[in-house]
């Protein structure tokens, strides 16, 4: 099994939704579902790292980025021969056609 591990960019966003939900939101149960739902999705990605699916990116991308879904964020992800790289945690409504073909 590939070990996981984190860009700075991803701790932050993780931070920063956690923070959103928790007290902008005052939604605490919401919160922990968040983290229990990432972790839970996070460690199916270290046991199956292929099983989702490829984000259709523009060629710039040096990477190829594979995304899950937790609640309502896009976790994006890359597969390397040692480890899984999490880059970024993206409010799944924010526009992303920007990043796409």
């Amino acid at each position: 099994m590939r070990k996981v591990q984190y860009l700075e960019l991803a701790r932050k966003d993780y931070i920063e939704i956690v923070t959103y939900i928790t007290f902008e939101l005052n939604a605490i149960d919401a919160a922990n579902r968040f983290i229990d739902m990432f972790e839970k999705a996070v460690e199916r990605v270290r046991q199956y790292p292929f099983s989702c699916k490829v984000f259709e990116t523009s060629e710039m991308f040096h990477y190829e980025y594979r995304v899950f879904k937790v609640m309502n964020y896009l976790v994006f992800y890359v597969i390397f021969e040692e480890f899984i790289e999490i880059h970024r945690i993206i409010y799944a409504k924010m526009n992303l056609t920007f990043l796409q073909k």
